[in-house]
């Protein structure tokens, strides 16, 4: 015969865990529009079931339940698809940013565009070979280039602006990169500790999983969850976050309590720019050693900085340069071949700042001699008089480069710099270089949206699996409501049935 006040006990437990299911649900309702709040769910567990001897054999009859323990919802697989696609999605994103910045550099759109204003210079010798003896003609002439030169270096003091903004960004993301690993190190030894303790410390982990879902905005994250074989009794979890190349067993930004900084490579490889890579900084226990970090490739917008800054806009700036190496070197040949109003012979158009360096668009001037005296300009081939006064020819074949090369081989030899470009004209080159701008503005938009639209999904899926829904809490609240009023019930019945047990042979 058991004990008649089991019953008690068993309801006692009933109450308990309704009530710990209900606070669970309040605490769920309550941060239903909490950023990164995980739904949580009491998880109870039937007691050891009482064993008695009827008619001879044994029988087990339930003594209640008790809550195990209270768990995020949370799914490992989503999370960590969610924060590659997050990365590739930021990676893209920034690129598509600088190349829209870039785009504009050009301002093709725009009257005052670079295309307008090579325009408008060979226009200005084609005009002036329709009346080379004009000083009108010829300060339009000089007007126009000055112009030409004064877009070039705009554009190459906008790439030079534009690297190191995104200079200054490698630098504030490398501090924030350093931010996050010291907070989820101080987060990981709380969760630890209190793991070790017994609980299960869930809004830590959701703060914790919040912060490296940040992260993986940077950089492409792997996190590695296990654990702790040293305790067996308790559930006590190993955590550790890798950043860039997976592979890379020097890629571990946070082990437990052990968090790892990044830093500029503090020898620049690039002496002309300055720019260096991302090093790690050597830990003062040895374990991490001062070495490039493998950032992997086409994720984070780290990444989309540092390529956009050290190769796209280097290359970007070569492409520029090499286009006023052209124009430079075919208009001087022809420019050296012919005559101005003067007797003067041989003058180069173009020059740079310095007269000593090769003509880039950081350097490229109009030859001041000319600046200074526009009968310079060379308009035709000298009579006998040393002038070109009626002469127009050098004028048209200069104007006339805007779409081939044939003026150069009637006038003057071709120039190694037009020999080696690969293109039928200065135009042609010129709209080569914007479409290829403006297919790669095109391809980061394209790919920038479609992974928008693949971790927008994957984020849903998460809010789904791990978000609180209102109406399901409603449920759930009334459902738990009910077990405690008929675990409130047993009690009433129980003390009852006692009642009348313990009221047996006492007279009224």
């Amino acid at each position: 015969m058991y004990s008649t006040f089991m019953g008690l006990e068993t309801a006692y437990r009933a109450l308990i865990t309704s009530q710990a299911a209900i606070d669970t649900t309040g605490q769920n309702i309550s941060n239903a529009s909490t950023t990164g709040y995980s739904r949580q769910i009491a998880n109870t567990q039937a007691t050891i079931p009482l064993t008695i001897n009827a008619n001879s054999r044994d029988l087990s009859i339930g003594t209640g339940s008790f809550l195990t323990d209270i768990t995020r919802v949370r799914d490992a697989y989503l999370d960590q698809q969610y924060r590659r696609e997050t990365s590739q999605y930021e990676y893209w994103s920034g690129k598509e940013a600088t190349l829209s910045l870039t785009e504009q550099f050009f301002n093709e759109t725009s009257d005052y565009s670079l295309s307008s204003d090579m325009s408008e210079f060979w226009s200005a010798w084609s005009d002036l070979a329709n009346s080379p003896e004009e000083s009108a003609s010829r300060i339009v002439v000089r007007e126009k280039a000055v112009s030409l030169t004064e877009t070039f270096h705009n554009i190459d003091q906008q790439i030079t602006a534009l690297q190191k903004d995104l200079d200054n960004s490698v630098d504030a993301t490398i501090t924030k990169i350093n931010t996050i690993s010291d907070q989820i190190r101080l987060l990981n030894n709380q969760i630890r500790n209190a793991e070790i303790r017994g609980d299960n410390p869930n809004d830590l982990k959701d703060q914790r999983d919040q912060i490296v879902d940040e992260l993986s905005g940077l950089v492409p994250v792997t996190v590695i969850e296990s654990l702790d074989s040293n305790f067996t009794d308790r559930s006590v979890g190993n955590y550790t976050v890798i950043i860039g190349n997976s592979t890379d067993s020097n890629n571990v930004l946070v082990s437990n309590g052990n968090a790892y900084h990044l830093q500029e490579d503090p020898v620049p490889t690039d002496a002309a720019t300055g720019f260096s890579e991302v090093w790690w900084e050597a830990s003062a226990d040895g374990t991490k050693t001062a070495a490039e970090v493998d950032l992997g490739s086409g994720m984070g917008s780290l990444q989309a900085d540092i390529e956009m800054r050290d190769t796209y806009l280097s290359e970007f700036r070569d492409n520029l340069n090499t286009l006023v190496t052209v124009i430079a070197d075919s208009v001087n040949a022809l420019h050296q071949s012919g005559q101005g109003l003067t007797i003067d012979t041989g003058l180069d158009f173009f020059t740079s700042t310095d007269l000593t360096s090769s003509i880039t668009a950081a350097n490229i001037i109009v030859n001041q001699d000319i600046q200074d005296d526009v009968n310079l300009i060379a308009s035709g081939i000298a009579d006998a008089t040393g002038v070109s006064s009626g002469d127009s020819s050098i004028a048209l074949a200069i104007s006339s480069l805007a779409s081939g090369w044939d003026s150069l081989t009637t006038y003057a030899s071709v120039p190694a710099s037009v020999t080696a470009l690969g293109a039928s004209s200065v135009s042609d080159y010129y709209e080569g270089l914007t479409a290829e701008l403006g297919s790669d503005v095109e391809q980061s938009t394209r790919m920038a949206e479609g992974q928008n639209v693949l971790a927008t999904q994957l984020g849903n899926s998460r809010e789904a699996l791990s978000g609180v829904s209102l109406d399901e809490e409603m449920i759930d609240m009334i459902k738990f409501q009910k077990g405690y009023s008929s675990a409130a019930r047993i009690v009433t019945v129980l003390d009852t049935m006692l009642e009348s047990l313990l009221g047996m042979g006492v007279t009224k």
